[in-house]
């Protein structure tokens, strides 16, 4: 009896969705508060020199459609390997492991479409060990550091996506 009430909701706020199952499945996730998401991110280091893909998981608590506590992993490792002419002039390994809590605004209607901009405090793991022409170098040290978070959802079905900016 409950879900005739919801899906009537759904049909009437979705109205691209056809059927009840679909409007009901849309009503229950947007009525949830938690909501887990993952992905894959390009990365960099600070300086620009080391650049690939990480990956990204954690989970958002909206206690409004406004407001969310954000906390997240996030975990990035690139190597290089210059050697022009077969000469070794520069090699190296970056890994970072952070873990972040942010305090979140959606400026859309909700947590599933709009802009959004969140702060918070990271903890990051962080090791460079390089071998160049002008020094070697092994650092290895863990910080806490401010965290922000700016960006884009996109709503996918029953489903959202984000294009968004993480600062550590």
């Amino acid at each position: 009896m409950l879900a005739i009430p919801l899906a009537d909701k759904a049909q009437s706020k979705f109205p691209k969705w056809k059927n009840a199952e679909d409007s009901l499945v849309i009503v229950q996730m947007h009525q949830s508060k938690w909501h887990p998401y993952g992905g894959i991110h390009l990365s960099s280091d600070a300086e620009l020199y080391y650049v690939g893909a990480s990956f990204q998981a954690g989970v958002d608590f909206n206690p409004t459609p406004r407001l969310a506590f954000s906390a997240y992993i996030h975990y990035f490792h690139a190597d290089t390997n210059n050697t022009p002419d077969g000469v070794i002039s520069e090699t190296g390994r970056f890994r970072t492991f952070t873990s972040a809590l942010l305090i979140q605004i959606h400026a859309g209607p909700g947590w599933y479409k709009g802009f959004f901009v969140g702060g918070g405090v990271a903890l990051q793991q962080y090791a460079d060990r390089f071998r160049g022409p002008i020094g070697d170098y092994d650092i290895s040290r863990t910080t806490v550091t401010p965290a922000i978070r700016t960006g884009y959802i996109f709503p996918a079905g029953l489903h959202a996506i984000a294009i968004e900016f993480n600062g550590t």
